[in-house]
């Protein structure tokens, strides 16, 4: 995913207010990764992706990252929404939800698979890829996401 680890300061990326790339020396390295910097969402921010060709052979997308609510709002309350943006054949933009990534009380762990072609089956075109972009979304709570992969053999 183009600029996926934030190293050449989110080159690409679209930081709403309250998103930006901050150094966050607590980051795991992943295995290619060179640097800590990473993307911070505070309460309600979004950050969208760079474009990213996509196939069938690449149906999910995984982050690294951590979450942390207020203490008065407790461990599950916070969770970080997960879309996919697409393109319909008149061209027109529309979000579709991947799973939402709940609070863990862990620090920083990998996410799940998080499948989202399924979503986009009638846009794929013939040669089996099409171009899509994730919107993060913190919701109740602050997150740090980095080292994001479509390609789950790349997966943290």
């Amino acid at each position: 995913m183009p600029d996926g680890g934030l190293a050449a300061g989110g080159a690409g990326w679209t930081l709403g207010p309250g998103a930006r790339g901050v150094a966050q020396p607590s980051a795991p390295l992943v295995p290619g990764a060179t640097d800590h910097q990473v993307l911070q969402l505070a309460p309600g921010a979004s950050a969208t992706t760079p474009a990213v060709c996509v196939g069938l052979l690449h149906p999910t997308v995984r982050l690294l990252a951590r979450g942390e609510a207020p203490l008065l709002s407790g461990l599950l309350s916070g969770r970080l929404r997960v879309e996919v943006l697409y393109e319909d054949v008149q061209g027109n933009v529309h979000g579709a939800p991947v799973l939402g990534v709940a609070l863990s009380g862990l620090g920083w762990a990998p996410t799940l698979p998080m499948p989202f072609l399924v979503n986009l089956g009638t846009l794929v075109r013939p040669d089996g890829s099409t171009a899509v972009a994730f919107r993060l979304t913190a919701e109740r709570a602050q997150w740090w996401v980095d080292d994001r992969y479509s390609d789950p053999i790349k997966a943290p």
